[in-house]
């Protein structure tokens, strides 16, 4: 998966799981 830009994080994204 990609790393979108969700919400408040958008910068941090960890391979397959976008970290909050």
């Amino acid at each position: 998966m990609r790393c979108i830009a969700i919400s408040r994080c958008s910068r941090v994204c960890d391979g397959s799981k976008p970290m909050m």
